[in-house]
């Protein structure tokens, strides 16, 4: 696992918040697996939250970096802050009670769009530069377009607790009705309740 530990710790270049952050997901997750290599096609990051037979949750950290985007650093800084949402208390879904791999998929995509309403700050906070915040030459795909505007042009959502509730909302309004959240809270992770 320290191969991936020493791979982040590369790619933040000496940035000293960047490093601070790798230190705290890495600690805090007890490590994540990180794939980095110019072949990907965009960077990403998965918690793989399970729910195992004794009704205890278990995150699977991992994270991708595209290699040879310019952006190196600010990607993955971005995939390591939606790892530390969680962390920070904000409801992340149980991957593993989906019947349907589709609606997981869909529900994974838009909640990675409302995670970036939250994120944009705590970016800047680490002193990168908000431009960089997403890749250019991504732009915004015509079929998540639509979700990115109505998480943008929303009331805010500061807290937890106002993004369960936003987030819930809008996963209902696409028949995703009832999904399993479970939230890290002092430490550890456990289901919570809508």
């Amino acid at each position: 696992m320290i191969q991936f530990l020493n791979c982040m710790r590369e790619i933040a270049a000496r940035d000293e918040n960047v490093l601070n952050l790798i230190a705290k997901i890495w600690f805090a997750y007890g490590g994540i697996l990180v794939f980095a290599n110019e072949q990907l096609e965009f960077s990403a990051f998965r918690l793989g939250l399970e729910l195992l037979p004794n009704d205890t949750l278990r995150p699977g950290p991992s994270i991708q970096i595209k290699l040879g985007s310019g952006r190196e650093k600010e990607a993955l800084a971005h995939e390591l802050l939606h790892l530390d949402l969680g962390l920070s208390g904000y409801p992340r879904l149980v991957q593993n009670t989906f019947s349907d791999g589709e609606q997981r998929q869909l529900a994974n995509s838009i909640l990675n769009i409302a995670d970036h309403r939250v994120m944009r700050p705590m970016f800047e906070e680490l002193g990168l530069d908000p431009e960089r915040f997403m890749s250019t030459q991504d732009g915004i795909a015509p079929q998540w377009a639509k979700h990115v505007e109505a998480f943008e042009s929303c009331d805010p959502y500061a807290s937890p607790c106002e993004y369960l509730e936003r987030a819930s909302t809008y996963l209902h309004s696409f028949g995703i009705a009832d999904p399993v959240w479970g939230a890290c809270k002092a430490g550890a992770w456990q289901v919570i309740q809508q």
